[in-house]
């Protein structure tokens, strides 16, 4: 689609490179079921009124373009991405989870990372909140869409937490599950739930809390309890 406004002014002259992730780069999108997963670095932070912009182009892309079920933007700005403390999460996640589709790439310069649970930790900070604010717009009319996302984040926050023992770097769900089953028997029934959810035609309000409440919580405290301890150390 056409970007307009701010955005438009911003990939002229703000726009430093654009990185797709997720199914797509990966070679495993399906269409009309896969969304298209962009990150963006910006030479400077996105203001409210572009997110906004950026967020009016995600919901308009899948009307003019079904082949896509979905759009997000993932913005990040050149000072962010380069910082020392970006490290362990920006910087890994261009150089080993994204392709640059457009622009100045960046991660010549970003060494490889061996797997680490310092990754797993950093990348997936997001996990509570992203629960808590999946559990209070959950309707009947989007169950479907967020359960499904809630059961990728939980899958993939878990396998995180386990990619160093298991020494991969997996990027399909179910490589990723079975790594989970493989180090931690008693996530066994948790990534089962969440795999069965994925796999269901039609998901319920019911069965997208029912995970929150039950493998959300069980991640959300294994998840505190190795950030403590690395913490501590």
């Amino acid at each position: 689609p056409e970007v307009t406004g701010s955005v438009a002014h911003s990939t002229v002259n703000g726009n430093l490179a654009l990185y797709l992730y997720g199914s797509t780069a990966q070679g495993e999108a399906k269409p009309y079921q896969s969304d298209l997963d962009l990150s963006i670095v910006f030479y400077q932070p996105v203001n409210h009124q572009q997110r906004q912009s950026l967020d009016q182009i995600a919901q308009r892309t899948p009307l003019g373009f079904p082949i896509v079920s979905k759009v997000d933007f993932d913005p990040g700005y050149l000072d962010e991405v380069l910082a020392p403390e970006a490290e362990y999460t920006w910087q890994f996640w261009l150089k080993h989870c994204c392709c640059c589709l457009w622009g100045k790439d960046l991660t010549p310069s970003f060494r490889r990372y061996k797997p680490d649970i310092r990754i797993g930790l950093n990348i997936n900070n997001d996990l509570e909140t992203m629960i808590a604010a999946i559990r209070h717009h959950l309707y009947d009319a989007n169950a479907k869409s967020q359960g499904r996302l809630l059961a990728k984040k939980l899958i993939r926050t878990a396998y995180s937490l386990v990619a160093e023992a298991d020494q991969s770097w997996h990027h399909n769900i179910e490589q990723c599950a079975q790594a989970v089953i493989k180090h931690k028997a008693d996530h066994r029934k948790g990534i089962t739930r969440a795999l069965l959810l994925l796999s269901q035609k039609h998901v319920s309000h019911q069965n997208t809390l029912e995970l929150i409440e039950s493998y959300g919580q069980q991640v959300i405290h294994e998840f505190k309890h190795l950030k403590e301890a690395l913490h501590e150390q």
